[in-house]
């Protein structure tokens, strides 16, 4: 930049030396050194001279519409500058009052082409191969802004074009002549657009596209019927693919587009199009299209765009019907088959089938309790890479199966099939499903501690049976018994099983069971809590003599003892019974030898033997002994006469020599209980210690001098404690008390008793205190309340207890002590 203002500088320097000193003989000459060893003055007939070989000279830079704005009025010969808008050097020539080119012609005119005008262009259709002549024109017409030259070409891709040029002198509308050049290369078919040629206007592509159509050139072409040959079989309801053509030898006359065409039977049609580039032998292929919807011979005419020659020619197309075995050995299932549970998609029969021949097949099974399963419409297709093996897909039918075991399906084919199958599928049973009804819970038999359980020892439980199947109850152990039972339900609905007992009770009393199942019931009861209660067994209790001493005990009408033993609630298997025991079997007799005795020991299994009035003499001595110390039974002593014989048991049963037991029957009118622990004393029924026991009618006797600690002394004379009125054995189930009345009684509460029928119970056998009874005679005029019927109870107890922990009843008297 700053050479440059140098230079001006200096040129300015030099004109204004020039106007100052007038005439020169040599002029300026501008250099820039790019030229080396040159003159620095310019030549003689030059004024100006500019030196540079990278450099030129830069002339006023303008556009058409610029340069027409300057005042007409002051333009000069040779008024040089740069038109933007040409491109070119204008200069002024006023001699013909107009701007020229240096180009050596006149600038280009300025062309506006609207797309009305663009729409408007007119060009004769041409045909195919017929070169353009001088009558083939293109007309365009244009608007010219600008007055100059054109030059316009419209060209295809198709081997001609259209061409122009000239001189616009004026502006205004014109109409531009162009004349084709060359021979179209190709035809349309009716319909079809044509050519979009490209228009250039004075080097300037337009967006304006003409279209000209070249129409196709007439065909002529030889179809020779006799080698037309179909390609691949078609077969029912299959679409043609493009390997189903027909190869047809033609001779070709001209050159351009062929096609040939059928007409459509039994859904199936040939179309083909080519171009013939060359005259002369050639193949031509036809695509088939359609679907066949019958088996057999189709004719077909093919028709051809030929004017002339052999046009058409007759074709017989043959249609198959779809084949195929079905591989039975290999067909496999899916999913899951059980009882109650709806099929879905993923029930799937798995088919493999050999394709003989392609087509549109179902497969399908039988219904077999309401299943059934079938493919639905399947496309059959020929397969190089699995050697035509296809697997058919065959879906259930949603059903939920209710029946358990195989389901014999024949699975078979709507059309092609060659050979049916035989397919067994198995639906598997739901699990065991049951419910247990708790409240129906009952134990049978009879459940006494130590004694193991037999066949009439069950649970009977009512289930409800929704799924057969196996089933398994049981419960955990208590109190040494377990209940436990398997099998197998065959029906459904209401049933009662039993689960057998297992196990031997250690104690009485009502216990708790937790019952479980292997139920897959989803609701209802799979596992109750029930009650078990463990009662004495069935005591065997021999009475005797049988006689009106004995009824207090054999009768349950008004006589207490026997009104108390034959309550339920005292003795029972009641829940609220005080003795849990399943009974009382209570056996009179009258004996008359030892050997009775012993035979009905062994004949009634007798575990209690209670001697009342008369019952006792010295001949019984050795069975009574042996019943007490080897089959460890009960016996019960209530006596008022033979009170030797009953003292000479006591020695015997005590280990001792005989005489050594005292006896006396002076006695009191009421007697002191002893102030033990003792289960007579202080048993179930109530705690008697330290009170008093009556004696019937003032009868009785007392004992003294006892085997050495043999015995505890259940009462004393009240007046001397040192003589004992009831005694039992500390080890063995033997009790005796000196008196046989002590236990009688009536349920008449009202009646006041003071010196006879000393116990007292409630109308149903509850205990009850009598409540005044003379203390020590009736000549005292002393009162006390005897407890009779709370120790008749007690003892009662002690005795079945005692007998059921003891008693081998499998033990056979000898009457060998």
């Amino acid at each position: 930049m700053r050479t440059y203002i140098i230079y001006i500088y200096a040129l300015i320097s030099l004109l204004s030396i020039n106007l100052v000193q007038g005439q020169q003989t040599y002029m300026t000459k501008i250099k820039d050194g790019t030229v080396a060893q040159s003159s620095s003055v310019p030549s003689e007939a030059v004024i100006l001279e500019l030196e540079s070989t990278n450099k030129g000279f830069l002339a006023p830079r303008m556009t058409t519409v610029q340069r027409d704005v300057i005042d007409k009025t002051k333009l000069k010969d040779g008024l040089l500058i740069f038109n933007t808008t040409t491109g070119c050097i204008n200069y002024w020539s006023g001699l013909q009052d107009t701007w020229l080119s240096v180009c050596g012609t006149p600038p280009p005119a300025e062309i506006a082409l609207t797309p009305d005008q663009c729409t408007s262009i007119i060009t004769e259709p041409l045909q195919q191969g017929v070169t353009l002549t001088e009558l083939n024109k293109m007309n365009i017409p244009v608007t010219v802004t600008v007055a100059g030259v054109y030059d316009i070409i419209v060209k295809s891709t198709n081997g001609y074009y259209f061409y122009a040029s000239g001189r616009f002198p004026t502006e205004g509308d014109y109409n531009i002549i162009l004349q084709g050049i060359g021979t179209p290369l190709r035809g349309y078919e009716p319909g079809e657009q044509g050519d979009v040629l490209t228009m250039i206007l004075n080097g300037k592509t337009r967006i304006c596209k003409p279209v000209v159509f070249v129409k196709e050139q007439e065909m002529s072409f030889d179809m020779k019927c006799n080698t037309i040959s179909v390609g691949e079989d078609l077969f029912l309801g299959m679409p043609l693919t493009i390997d189903n053509k027909i190869t047809i030898d033609v001779v070709a006359h001209t050159i351009g587009t062929w096609n040939v065409t059928s007409n459509t039977v039994n859904g199936l049609s040939y179309f083909g199009k080519g171009k013939f580039e060359t005259t002369g032998p050639q193949k031509i292929e036809l695509i088939g299209r359609g679907i066949p919807t019958t088996v057999g011979p189709t004719e077909l005419i093919l028709t051809s765009n030929s004017t002339k020659n052999n046009t058409s020619c007759p074709v017989t197309i043959s249609v198959k019907s779809v084949k195929y075995e079905i591989v039975c050995e290999d067909i496999n299932i899916e999913g899951n088959y059980q009882q109650d549970v709806a099929l879905d998609k993923s029930n799937v029969i798995n088919v493999p089938v050999k394709v003989l021949a392609p087509g549109k097949i179902t497969i399908s099974t039988t219904t077999v309790n309401g299943v059934s399963f079938s493919s639905g419409e399947v496309e059959l297709e020929f397969n190089e890479v699995t050697n035509d093996i296809q697997i058919v897909a065959l879906f259930s039918n949603d059903a939920t199966p209710q029946v358990v075991g195989d389901y014999n399906f024949k699975i078979t084919g709507d059309v092609g099939a060659v050979s049916p199958c035989d397919y067994k599928i198995t639906v598997a049973p739901q699990a065991v499903n049951y419910t247990i009804l708790c409240n129906d819970i009952r134990t049978q038999g009879v459940y006494a501690p130590k004694v193991p359980m037999d066949k009439s020892n069950k649970l009977a439980v009512t289930v409800d049976v929704k799924y057969v199947g196996d089933y398994e109850l049981s419960t955990e152990v208590v109190n040494g018994i377990r209940y436990e039972g398997k099998g197998t339900f065959t029906s459904t609905g209401k049933q009662v099983i039993y689960l057998p007992a297992y196990g031997e009770p250690i104690e009485t009393g009502k216990f708790s069971y937790h019952l479980t199942s292997n139920s897959n019931a989803l609701s209802g009861n799979i596992s109750c809590d029930f009650f078990t209660i463990a009662v004495i067994r069935k005591m065997n209790i021999l009475v005797t003599p049988n006689n009106t001493a004995s009824s207090s005990l054999l009768s349950a009408n008004i006589y207490t003892a026997g009104v108390i033993m034959r309550n339920m609630e005292n003795f029972g298997t009641k829940d609220n019974s005080v003795v849990q025991v399943e009974g009382l079997n209570m056996i009179g007799t009258t004996l008359t030898t030892p050997e009775d005795l012993r035979n009905i020991i062994n004949q009634e299994k007798i575990d209690i033997i209670w001697l009342t009035f008369g019952a006792m003499n010295a001949s019984y001595i050795d069975v009574l002994t042996e019943f007490v110390n080897n089959k460890k039974g009960v016996l019960l002593l209530n006596q008022e006469r033979d009170i030797k014989d009953v003292s000479m048991l006591i020695d015997k049963i005590g280990n001792a020599s005989t005489g050594t037991t005292k006896y006396s029957n002076a006695i009191t009118q009421s007697n002191l209980i002893s102030n033990i622990d003792d289960p007579i004393l202080n048993g179930s029924f109530g705690d008697i210690r330290n009170k008093y026991f009556g004696v019937d009618y003032f009868y009785g006797y007392c004992f003294s001098n006892l085997p050495l600690g043999q015995y505890n002394v259940l009462s004393t004379k009240i007046d001397d404690p040192t003589w004992a009125f009831g005694v039992k054995h500390k080890t063995k189930g033997f009790a005796v008390v000196g008196d046989n009345g002590w236990m009688s009684g009536y349920t008449d509460q009202k009646v006041s008793r003071t010196a006879s029928y000393p116990s007292t119970t409630t109308i149903d056998g509850k205990p009850l205190t009598t409540p005044k009874y003379f203390k020590v005679s009736e000549k005292i005029n002393e009162y006390v309340p005897v407890e009779n019927s709370f120790f008749m109870a007690n003892m009662m107890e002690w005795a079945i207890n005692f007998a059921q922990s003891n008693v081998d009843q499998d033990y056979q008297m000898t009457g060998r002590p």
